[in-house]
């Protein structure tokens, strides 16, 4: 990593408030992917939790605390690129991730870190396991990113971007979603997929969460499949898309 430099950038310049703002995400998706846009399945609620709740003088068992190291560590990411969990189906489309803290997000309990502009290089860097190792990581100056709760960011697939440990005594909750042009697949087509935003058929987009609902527990009954590895390969040069 110490080929990498490293920069803080202020939350205001490039983020946008839900809520004070009146922020639009969907809306302002349209404006990089088109007026018809479906909501990918690789969407995630997640709950960092704290490494405080690994501390030696809690009373608990072996094998719990086993299971609390594994929740604990699930969601520190190491370095990736969200190309990374989709499958190659997938590779030539633009999928935007909107990535929201509902809490503050601060280098004290794991704000993201990302290398801007390297999506630009339209390539993926594959490791062996999941991410981009150190060998892989592409030069560029490391931003680490804190967010205030409600704050909005729109990321390419292609960004690398890791997140750090909680080391605070809260639970550091967000939302990560992805959105693509409809008709599009989404790289895990075996699980479902709304539209989210249809200017030709308003009447398509889902807003039933009891339908939404079921429809993915019927997926999820039905499918054991999972991402192969790709690890014969080093990168993967992705064809050249309207969106950058």
């Amino acid at each position: 990593m110490a080929a990498h430099g490293a920069r803080s950038l202020p939350p205001e310049p490039k983020l946008w408030r839900v809520s004070a703002e009146g922020f639009e995400v969907v809306g302002h998706v349209c404006g990089l992917v088109g007026p018809e846009i479906i909501c990918s399945p690789i969407q995630h609620a997640r709950a960092k939790l704290p490494e405080s709740l690994l501390d030696p003088s809690r009373a608990v068992d072996d094998e719990a605390a086993d299971r609390l190291r594994a929740m604990i560590g699930e969601n520190v990411a190491p370095w990736h690129q969200d190309a990374q969990v989709h499958l190659e189906v997938a590779d030539p489309h633009p999928i935007v991730t909107v990535w929201i803290p509902l809490v503050d997000a601060t280098p004290d309990n794991g704000c993201l870190q990302l290398i801007p502009d390297v999506h630009r290089q339209r390539t993926v860097y594959w490791s062996d396991g999941f991410g981009v190792s150190d060998r892989q990581l592409p030069t560029g100056d490391i931003v680490t990113l804190p967010m205030r709760a409600g704050d909005v960011l729109l990321m390419n697939k292609l960004i690398p971007q890791r997140s750090t440990p909680n080391r605070t005594d809260g639970i550091r909750w967000s939302l990560d979603l992805r959105y693509q042009r409809t008709g599009t697949p989404t790289g895990r087509d075996f699980y479902p997929v709304f539209v989210a935003r249809s200017h030709a058929d308003p009447e398509s987009e889902l807003t039933d969460y009891d339908g939404w609902r079921s429809r993915w527990e019927q997926a999820v009954a039905e499918s054991c499949l999972a991402r192969p590895n790709p690890s014969a390969a080093a990168v993967t040069t992705i064809a050249r898309s309207s969106m950058v």
